[in-house]
């Protein structure tokens, strides 16, 4: 794990030549970069003095993925002499994780939020002294009961938002879009975390995020982003890059109805079941061993449609086909699982001559 400390500070705390923003301290495997916006953050909410709440961010850079606080401040410099300066500030403290440390976390970085893992300032000249020891904490999905290790679900979310805010994740995740969510800025760590958290550990590693950020247009690519209504953010333009969510209205999916796998997950989330506990394990080994043709393709309605199918059927694999219409989504069900190579666990269950018994109970006769 590599990770950087940058801030505003004078000439001889850090690594740059002069005043101002600069890497504080680095690991010498961290990249050079000359472009920091996403360690940057304005210190008061905009036109006012109170101070920017503490944000989280997480992006992708290839293999690697790059997890990032910054905590702002009141002025612009923080030294042994304390706070002085001008008004605003902030230190960014940024990890740089591989392959293997993301899996540590479950590919949860929004669980960090709270962690005692960061630094929240560096008031010594530390003379290109490496960043203090960071280590990491094995995350709490370790076991099956994890879904239940999350305070506050659902975070003041209705089942019908919840539900509609995981089909625009998805959404925006499969088009390569931005969900902006528009709130207290307060409210946004734990809603991302919630949103994050509902997808199985291999799908959940590609929603990048940001908790919070006044002009969330300068930050390009990241999937979920929270800013505030006194931002007064630019909707028109927010809209051309993604979908704009006022979290103080109700929300919904425009065009088409809240698909079934997003109703179920909801439930789940907001009574979470030892059912749904044991499913929310299974689906996730599920999704680790499925294998797919295309980026968008575990990202679209039909396939998560499909996942959250095999899961109830494994669960009761004698519950009624409903006639032609059971029967003719159980057919779908049944070709998904095959393209995914996830075909076993149903033989396993019902095996090879599944359809014979079917055919003794009227199934294929009424379809």
């Amino acid at each position: 794990m590599e990770q950087i400390y940058y801030t505003q500070c004078p000439m001889g705390y850090g690594l740059g030549a002069s005043n101002g923003y600069q890497v504080k301290r680095m690991t010498p495997g961290y990249p050079a970069s000359s472009d920091f916006r996403h360690l940057t953050l304005r210190a008061f909410l905009p036109g006012t003095r109170i101070i920017s709440p503490k944000t989280l961010r997480y992006r992708r850079d290839g293999e690697f993925a790059e997890i990032v606080l910054l905590t702002p401040r009141d002025r612009e410099f923080e030294t042994e002499k304390g706070r002085w300066g001008r008004p605003g500030g902030h230190f960014a403290h940024a990890l740089r994780l591989n392959v293997e440390e993301m899996r540590r976390l479950d590919h949860w970085p929004a669980g960090l939020m709270e962690a005692p893992i960061w630094r929240h300032g560096d008031p010594e000249a530390t003379r290109g002294r490496p960043p203090d020891p960071c280590d990491l904490p094995i995350s709490q999905f370790a076991n099956e009961s994890g879904l239940l290790a999350v305070p506050g679900l659902p975070h003041g979310l209705d089942e019908a938002s919840l539900a509609a805010l995981l089909t625009l994740t998805a959404q925006v995740t499969r088009e390569a879009r931005t969900l902006y969510l528009i709130g207290p800025a307060d409210r946004h760590p734990g809603v991302i975390a919630l949103l994050t958290l509902a997808f199985p550990p291999r799908l959940r590693a590609e929603i990048t995020f940001s908790t919070f950020h006044d002009r969330p247009e300068e930050l390009i690519g990241l999937r979920i982003q929270g800013t505030t209504p006194e931002a007064r953010p630019n909707r028109s333009l927010l809209a051309g890059t993604g979908l704009v969510v006022d979290l103080a209205s109700p929300i919904s999916v425009l065009g088409r109805p809240t698909p079934e796998w997003a109703r179920s997950l909801a439930r789940d989330l907001i009574h979470p079941s030892e059912t749904a506990i044991f499913e929310f394990a299974a689906r996730s080994r599920r999704v680790a061993k499925a294998r797919w043709e295309t980026s968008e393709e575990p990202w679209s309605d039909d396939w998560l449609d499909a996942l959250f199918l095999l899961g109830r059927r494994v669960a009761s694999p004698t519950e009624s086909l409903s006639g032609p219409s059971g029967w003719d989504q159980w057919m779908r069900m049944f070709e998904w699982a095959n393209r995914s190579d996830l075909l076993e666990e149903v033989l396993a269950i019902h095996g090879p001559s599944w359809w014979i018994e079917r055919s003794d109970q009227g199934d294929i006769d009424e379809a």
